[in-house]
């Protein structure tokens, strides 16, 4: 199954732009979290069953929120809108997913010298085989076709880290692109 969440409706406190609407294809083995069901809750407990992960929100860093950088989502009933690394540790992903953040600095490590903390570290730790991440701001309209054609050719069987170096180059080395790195 490949996981989607996407078009979160973040918290009108935070004043955060609406993002593009998602526009990737998807098959019947997609399951997208979107708007209402885009939630902290509901992500936790899909993540498991995926083989692959994309989201497509805004990703914050706030060290009163979170150690590292946090992925922003739908509210639950209760105001929790976050998902963050330490969430993301308690997880355990079997299917050990390629996970694409596509969200501006999920790539941002923890300013700690003694380990490497961050959410690409914690859904490696948590099982996933490889997380592709930008620590720095991403570009909203670019980011959903740059990562599809990431994703396709890891599919087609290109080394992630290839994948992306290719689509930068095809791209004309986009400024945001330069950013994305591949954690492994």
């Amino acid at each position: 199954m490949r996981l989607v969440v996407a078009d979160a409706s973040t918290p009108p406190a935070l004043g955060l732009p609406r993002l593009s609407p998602w526009t990737g294809a998807s098959d019947a083995t997609t399951r997208l979290l979107s708007g209402p069901e885009a939630t902290p809750t509901r992500v936790l407990q899909a993540l498991p069953a995926a083989g692959e992960i994309e989201f497509h929100v805004h990703g914050l860093v706030d060290l009163a929120v979170s150690d590292a950088s946090f992925l922003a989502l739908t509210p639950e009933a209760d105001g929790r809108h976050t998902l963050t690394a330490g969430q993301i540790r308690g997880v355990a992903l079997p299917a050990r997913p390629v996970v694409i953040l596509g969200a501006c600095h999920a790539g941002q490590v923890a300013p700690y010298l003694h380990e490497a903390w961050s959410l690409p570290s914690a859904f490696l730790e948590a099982g996933a085989r490889v997380v592709i991440a930008s620590p720095a701001p991403v570009e909203d309209r670019e980011a959903g076709p740059f990562f599809d054609a990431v994703r396709a050719r890891i599919r087609r069987g290109a080394s992630p880290a290839v994948a992306v170096r290719d689509e930068r180059l095809l791209r004309g080395g986009a400024d945001w692109a330069a950013h994305v790195l591949v954690f492994e």
